[in-house]
């Protein structure tokens, strides 16, 4: 039996610039192409995988109820089953091998944050490992693109990135400036990614990148290869699914925390992904530590989180 304990951390979208549907007949049809800079946090799950040889059962099990698993009989949903999955239809010496995935979960569930996403990509990591099978972390980013549009990024091991398409073209950029800190405010409410979406597509995009001439996510990958300052950076911060009717409709909060976050000491603010969890961004700790403090105190109900962009 083989045993192995790993972190799958989460991420966030600095950028995330909707450029439109894709045309009839391209395999992403269903999908709108995106454009985003994206980088992993310190806030991490936490995975335990265990394999040994017998009839190639998979068993997924999470501390968090909501998570697909095995105990209330649709883990198949789940993305570590997927890249189980997955594998298991490139490599035949995994068919018989029995794979027991327990999640701890400490990044908050549905919350733009790619919780799901990275847990899938963290499980691909360590069969590859743990069957010795020599994929490289690209080579995972591609089966991982199988399963997921944020699974790509996680597999690749980036500390950030401009990710482009449907997710599975990911490109390397250096780390965020070292002490970066996000003050983190999840409302504890759940949006439907295909609804965020579809309202969005309704509009035709009205205010998107696919309306709009900028290029705010390859301006901002430019400006971190140049080692731009977080200041300079920030002024890059853009989520064109905030801009979505299903957002304004279903989580009118949003606006007034990312003020709230600004006014409490931030240099930019906003949603993160699909939502609902917002993010305020700092200099330092101390500052992310501080301003944490003042929205926890004006939106008590919320979970305020404190993490730091990972460095390497």
């Amino acid at each position: 039996m083989d045993q192995m304990k790993l972190q799958a951390p989460a991420k966030l979208n600095w950028t995330l610039e909707v450029m439109g549907a894709f045309p009839e007949g391209h395999p992403n049809k269903d999908y709108s192409r995106l454009r985003s800079v994206m980088l992993l946090l310190d806030l991490a799950d936490e995975l335990e995988v265990i394999c040994d040889q017998g009839s190639g059962e998979t068993t997924i099990e999470c501390s968090d109820e909501r998570v697909p698993q095995k105990r209330k009989g649709n883990q198949r949903e789940n993305t570590c089953f997927k890249a189980v999955s997955e594998l298991r239809r490139h490599y035949p010496q995994l068919e018989k091998l029995d794979v027991h995935v327990r999640i701890h979960k400490r990044i908050p569930f549905a919350g733009g944050l790619g919780g799901s996403s990275t847990d899938g990509s963290a499980v691909l990591r360590a069969l590859n490992e743990m069957s010795s099978l020599g994929l490289s972390n690209l080579e995972l980013a591609d089966f991982a693109a199988a399963f997921g549009s944020d699974t790509p990024f996680f597999a690749a091991g980036f500390p950030a990135a401009l990710v482009e398409g449907r997710g599975e073209d990911v490109g390397a950029l250096p780390a965020f400036p070292k002490g970066t800190s996000f003050v983190l405010v999840n409302p504890g409410i759940e949006l439907q990614v295909a609804n965020v979406f579809g309202a969005l597509k309704k509009i035709d995009y009205s205010g998107c990148a696919a309306n709009r001439r900028s290029d705010l996510s390859g301006d901002c990958a430019l400006a971190l290869r140049d080692g731009a300052s977080l200041r300079t950076l920030s002024k890059f911060m853009v989520n064109d699914l905030e801009r979505s009717p299903h957002i304004g409709e279903a989580f009118r909060e949003r606006r007034m925390l990312c003020l709230a976050l600004k006014d409490a000491g931030c240099l930019g603010a906003q949603m993160s992904g699909s939502g609902p969890t917002v993010f305020g961004v700092c200099e330092s700790e101390a500052t992310a530590q501080s301003a944490a403090k003042i929205v926890s105190g004006q939106f008590p109900k919320n979970t305020v989180i404190v993490s730091k962009a990972v460095e390497c």
